[in-house]
């Protein structure tokens, strides 16, 4: 390494090392040879007086966590490498082979003995997304509790992730080597020069240990789905990332840990039947990490189980089963019940112990049995209609005859008057308006979540095809009747009360042996499967009527659901010489102000009074247009209010060129390659400023130019810069954009869609 310079007395850093060491880790220089002088470390910033010599320290390991030594191979992350397997004592040591998720080695490795599941790999009782069995916990991560790493080494230690196997790999060089005897790869640092070797310790199956000294097989902490979990694989001649393999094999485990984790202490978890039946096993929790709470194991007799609680009558903090929590102390949670039926506004309901705690009534809207197919409705109307002939657009509510003609719920312009509504209203919900209280159409999510968290069985009753839908947690049920304008009796067609796109709308969609979420178009007719929620309220409506105060046009009254927050409709009143500025409750301004389309909730009768600002600046408003530091800016009335200049930096005239710039440079050149770019050493991996990666050269992790380096501020001074991605964005997304000539120059004239303030932007 070359001698570095210092000024005097100022702070600079220490180049970082170039020395490596064949078998030993760079930790740092000190003073004195033998380290018993002054200590630094690499890169770290000092101060100098005095011509001075610093000598390079090495050793096998670069520090220890919980009295087991680790590596820093200067890896982004920041994780560091244990330079031994857990269970070894030197770095060619095979140490102990662990099943996955298991913590303790044994001798026989095959599903008969795996801690998480009963026998086979089809009955996984942790750590599976599905199986046999059904829909898992969807653990893909072992918990602290059975990670070997942890479980054996305390403090900070755990088993990697398959990002930090990925890292190790991509940020260090490999060669298959023997050290001391063993065979396997010295992994050597490509930031640092750092380095620790992984011996081929094979892998245990049944009472065998299969490729000790071919084969690398190290466990990581996730696991890919039901009974696989990802590993590390190497031999001579090959390094994956992560294979997928059977969680009962034994492999051996390299522990790793980052600043940021904490070491772990472990406390209780108690369950208490509080009035049900059945016995739950204690469950430890690792202190102060999240982790899922057991599945409820308690029964009792007309009841379903709610959740959890820490005090028996529910007055505690509540929890749900199988919620993420964390814990710091020994705690007892006391099961909680709710009973299985009851009554909304004169119809019945069942709960179905569903994750949101929404309720489905028994039958549907118009029957009077569970069996009974009901009345048929199109999406958005509350009344059926005389026949299945009748259901087509032209007789539909919301639209002149077609589907391209559509006046309420549409999202494009191509099929009618856009209101970028996409649930129904509840004066628009035929659950609503014919059964009253707190019934309403289920939203799309909802029947998905009816899908997902109960058993689909193809039944008769009574007579009548459909299916027995059985909750997955309480076991209570619904039946729903194959119930449709055709086809009935064999397939169920049930509306939802939400908008597919703008000429259709989801449906909950089934036929023996099949479910699933399914769309139609809004005209046709179907039944409808009404739900509730405890937090839902019974409503009523309230009108917001728009005065022009001054302003000409005319815009609807809007109807809102009182205490239900709804979006204000656009403003379409003009004023000759006014730009529109919001609404207020006065029509002089002085009571309360809301923005154009802004989210607000009613609960009584209010009429609002357009604002109006004139164009040129008076009447207290601020101006459309004007000057800062001898250049012209005007005012598009974008939400951020930013200010355009009228042409490019440059440039005297809007459709002038004006000059060109590389990204960063202030100043136009007539040679614009990565030889002249200001910030790189001559090509595109050597940059030297505005840099997230080390593979293009000097990282700072700028993102946005410093003022020095933009070239509108140092061309035209005062508040002028160059814009952000976001205000760029919010130009295209508030404007109209025409293309056009001006002075025979092509671009775009750009339009405020709020005030009709123009720019022009040239092809340049």
């Amino acid at each position: 390494m070359h001698p570095q310079q210092f000024n005097k007395g100022v702070s600079q850093s220490i180049n970082a090392v170039r020395f490596t060491h064949e078998s030993l880790n760079f930790v740092g220089w000190n003073t004195a040879p033998d380290g018993s002088g002054q200590s630094f470390a690499n890169g770290q910033e000092i101060t100098l007086d005095k011509n001075t010599t610093l000598y390079a320290q090495w050793a096998l390991a670069t520090g220890s966590e919980n009295g087991y030594d680790y590596v820093d191979l200067g890896l982004p992350s920041g994780t560091k490498w244990a330079i031994y397997n857990v269970g070894a004592t030197s770095p060619e040591g095979f140490g102990d082979y662990f099943a996955w998720g298991e913590t303790s080695p044994k001798t026989n490795y095959d599903w008969s003995t795996y801690k998480y599941c009963n026998g086979s790999e089809n009955t996984i009782t942790k750590y599976y997304i599905w199986n046999d069995l059904g829909r898992g916990d969807e653990k893909t991560t072992l918990d602290f509790t059975d990670d070997a790493a942890r479980v054996n080494w305390g403090g900070k230690w755990r088993m990697p992730t398959d990002a930090e196997i990925r890292e190790l790999i991509d940020y260090c060089s490999w060669v298959w080597t023997t050290q001391n005897g063993a065979n396997g790869y010295l992994v050597t640092s490509k930031k640092n020069a750092n380095k620790l070797f992984l011996p081929a310790a094979g892998y245990r199956n049944a009472t065998t240990l299969v490729g000790d000294g071919s084969f690398g097989d190290y466990w990581t902490r996730l696991c890919t789905w039901g009974c696989y979990a990802n590993y590390l694989r190497f031999n001579s001649g090959e390094i994956i990332d992560y294979y997928d393999r059977e969680r009962y094999y034994g492999h051996t485990v390299r522990a790793v840990f980052s600043e940021n984790d904490t070491p772990s202490t472990f406390v209780t978890l108690t369950f208490d039947a509080n009035g049900g039946e059945g016995t739950m096993a204690a469950q430890p929790f690792e202190e102060g990490v999240s982790q899922t709470l057991a599945a409820n194991k308690f029964t009792r007799s007309g009841y379903y189980f709610s959740g959890w609680n820490t005090a028996p009558d529910g007055s505690g903090t509540s929890y749900t089963d199988g919620q993420e929590l964390t814990l710091t102390q020994d705690v007892t949670l006391y099961a909680q019940w709710k009973q299985v039926k009851g009554i909304e506004n004169g119809y019945e309901w069942v709960d179905l112990g569903l994750p949101s705690g929404l309720k489905w009534a028994t039958c549907n809207v118009g029957a009077t049995t569970p069996e009974g197919y009901g009345d048929y409705f199109a999406w958005g109307e509350t009344s059926p209609k005389d026949s299945y002939n009748n259901y087509d657009w032209s007789t539909y509510k919301y639209c002149k005859g077609s589907k391209n003609t559509l006046t309420k719920y549409n999202t494009d312009s191509n099929y009618g008057t856009v209101d970028n509504k996409t649930t129904l209203e509840f004066s628009d919900d035929a659950a609503h308006v014919n059964w009253g209280g707190k019934w309403r159409m289920p939203t799309k999510a909802e029947q998905d979540e009816l899908i997902n968290n109960c058993t689909w069985t193809w039944t008769t009753r009574n007579g009548i095809n459909g299916y027995k839908v059985t909750s997955k947690t309480n076991a209570n049920s619904i039946f729903l009747p194959a119930a449709s304008a055709y086809d009935v009796g064999f397939r169920g067609f049930y509306w939802s009360s939400s908008l597919y796109e703008s000429s259709s709308a989801y449906d909950l969609y089934f036929y023996s042996g099949h479910m699933s979420r399914n769309h139609d178009v809004r005209c046709s007719g179907k039944p409808v499967r009404a739900v509730f929620s405890e937090n839902d309220t019974p409503s009523t409506f309230v009108t917001l009527s728009f005065d022009a105060n001054g302003g000409e046009g005319t815009m609807a009254a809007q109807t809102f659901e009182a205490g239900v927050s709804q979006v204000l409709a656009a403003n379409t009143f003009t004023r000759s010489g006014y730009t529109f500025t919001g609404w207020n409750t006065k029509a002089d301004g002085s009571g309360t102000s809301y923005t154009d389309k802004q989210s607000i909730t009613m609960s009584q009768d209010i009429t609002l009074y357009a604002q109006w600002e004139s164009a040129g600046g008076s009447g207290g408003g601020s101006s459309t247009s004007g000057t800062e530091n001898g250049h012209e800016w005007v005012d598009l009335g974008l939400p951020s209010g930013r200010k355009w200049a009228t042409c490019n930096v440059g440039a005297t005239a809007p459709e002038g060129y004006g000059d060109y710039f590389a990204w960063g440079e202030t100043e136009p050149k007539s040679n614009c390659d990565w030889n002249t770019y200001k910030y790189c050493n001559g090509s595109w991996t050597s940059l030297t400023k505005y840099n997230t990666s080390s593979d293009y050269g000097t990282v700072d992790n700028k993102t946005t130019l410093d003022l020095s380096d933009d070239a509108a501020r140092a061309n035209w001074g005062g508040k002028w810069r160059m814009p952000t991605k976001a205000e760029q964005d919010e130009l295209r997304n508030n404007c109209t954009w025409t293309w056009t000539t001006q002075s025979g120059v092509n671009g775009h004239k750009v339009t405020s869609n709020t005030n009709g303030n123009s720019i022009f932007l040239p092809a340049a």
